[in-house]
């Protein structure tokens, strides 16, 4: 099962890029004198791709209204 807010998708969907996330950015600079300098810091939110096939993986009309929902109010922050 596959949980997004209060939504809930059937196991038959497939989240892709489940674990290629980190939720760590970083940037890697140098100095004058060659050293390393690392910036990272933490980043909110979460791309999220859920697949289906012809056969498996729908969803309903209510569902995908919802998750355009709350991908407009993403944006739109």
């Amino acid at each position: 099962m596959i949980k997004l807010g209060d939504l809930e998708f059937q196991s038959k969907l497939l989240w892709p890029n489940r674990y290629e996330w980190t939720g760590i950015a970083s940037a890697v600079e140098r100095t004058l004198s060659g050293g390393v300098v690392v910036y990272s810091g933490e980043i909110s939110g979460r791309p999220i791709d859920i697949e289906g096939s012809e056969t498996t993986g729908w969803i309903t009309y209510a569902d995908l209204k919802t998750l355009r929902v709350m991908a407009m109010l993403l944006d739109a922050v």
